[in-house]
């Protein structure tokens, strides 16, 4: 599967302008970007909207996900781990 612009560029017309792809993030990836532990330490979560959707698959920019993380609540009422 191309995944830069040269590699779509040798598979389309010449006379047709390539656009970089947009990248989305998958849940699985979320988590990754969010430095957790893995996809399960989102199952309680409540994601934002998916930016798009493709077939059975959505996804989110990173944007997005920023946004979303920025307002979620902190650590409940025990707050932060102390040392």
């Amino acid at each position: 599967m191309p995944t830069t612009t040269e590699e779509l560029d040798r598979l389309t017309d010449p006379d047709v302008e390539i656009k970089e792809p947009q990248r989305f993030l998958s849940r699985t990836e979320v988590a990754k970007y969010l430095g957790l532990a893995g996809l399960h330490s989102l199952s309680d979560a409540k994601l934002p909207p998916p930016d798009v959707v493709v077939g059975d698959r959505i996804g989110w920019t990173t944007e997005t996900i920023d946004a979303w993380n920025a307002q979620r609540p902190g650590r409940g009422r025990w707050g932060p781990r102390g040392g």
